[in-house]
């Protein structure tokens, strides 16, 4: 299995916490399978890192996305598991990251491609009952404004909702999906940025996005019906 040299100190403490680390996860792996699916992650197989980076009884998915990192394993085994943890435990990612600059380091070292976004671009991030600074250092934010509104009013009976504006540059975005319609991009710093728009507004842009979201469901639902395939977004 392929593993990057060790090349300082640092790196090879680094490697020692990650054979503690192994331990601890193996010994997690009590679930039907898991060990097995495990042992497989080590020599590098996309599914089975896949499948351990999405949530299992027992399991960690912060400790697991930490082993693969101290451990060296290549770029393309970290673009897996960062990309599924993110979707479904993005809180653990965080965790396993530890800091902001362990997040900017877990993210160079996988190298996710952002070639496609433009040199400079803006992008706006919903919260409701979050003061204004704190809702600025978010990680997510979304290249569509309607998304942003979205986000800000969902949880609204949390507090008051917020929608922020700001503009980023290329080389500040570490991940960018769109998997779940939400053209969403991972930022790696905070930055200037300032409230856009007001409440009513972004009610009426959420229940827009709602409103697509049903027409979309109805629209698989009738092709499901139709022709036996699958519900899933395409």
């Amino acid at each position: 299995m392929e593993r990057k040299p060790i090349r300082s100190f640092s790196q090879y403490l680094e490697r020692k916490r990650a054979e503690e680390l192994r331990e601890e996860l193996l010994d997690r792996a009590r679930f039907p399978g898991v060990r097995e699916e495990f042992l497989r992650a080590e020599q590098n197989d996309l599914k089975a890192i896949s499948g351990l980076s999405l949530p299992t009884p027992g399991w960690d998915i912060g400790l697991f996305i930490s082993w693969l990192y101290l451990a060296g394993f290549p770029p393309m085994c970290l673009r897996e598991a960062l990309a599924n943890a993110w979707s479904c435990r993005h809180h653990e990612v965080v965790w396993a990251a530890g800091s902001r600059n362990g997040m900017r380091k877990l993210f160079r070292a996988a190298g996710f491609d952002t070639s496609m976004l433009p040199e400079e671009f803006t992008v706006w991030r919903g919260t409701s009952g979050v003061a204004q600074r704190e809702a600025a250092r978010g990680w997510s934010w979304t290249t569509r404004r309607s998304i942003g509104a979205w986000f800000a009013t969902w949880h609204e009976k949390q507090g008051t909702p917020l929608l922020l504006r700001r503009t980023v540059r290329r080389r500040e975005v570490m991940y960018s999906t769109d998997d779940r319609d939400e053209a969403e991009c991972v930022l790696s710093g905070v930055g200037p940025c300032v409230i856009d728009g007001d409440v009513e507004e972004w009610r009426q842009l959420a229940e827009e996005v709602n409103r697509q979201r049903r027409i979309e469901m109805q629209e698989r639902l009738r092709t499901y019906q139709g022709g036996g395939k699958s519900l899933q977004p395409s």
